[in-house]
């Protein structure tokens, strides 16, 4: 009973609504006006929706990446730079 009622609570919450008006808020619409009561409402209310992108693990496998280094000497005498290629 609790999981479907968690499942009618996320389903009722309108984010892409609380979404678009912490944007204009953002962006300074002079036509949305919050306080920090209405902030922390909408903080709660998407941390029920979305996910914490903080919380987002991200795995690179580094066996993938090769390093070309170019030796020859500079044409003009000041290009020094290291390339990388993937």
């Amino acid at each position: 009973m609790r999981e479907e009622h968690a499942v009618a609570v996320r389903e009722r919450i309108q984010t892409t609504q609380l979404v678009e008006r912490l944007q204009k808020y953002a962006m300074g619409d002079p036509n949305v006006k919050m306080n920090g009561t209405r902030l922390k409402a909408i903080e709660m209310l998407l941390d029920k929706t979305l996910p914490n992108l903080s919380s987002v693990k991200h795995e690179v496998d580094a066996k993938q990446v090769t390093f070309l280094i170019d030796t020859s000497p500079p044409d003009d005498g000041n290009n020094h730079s290291v390339q990388a290629a993937r």
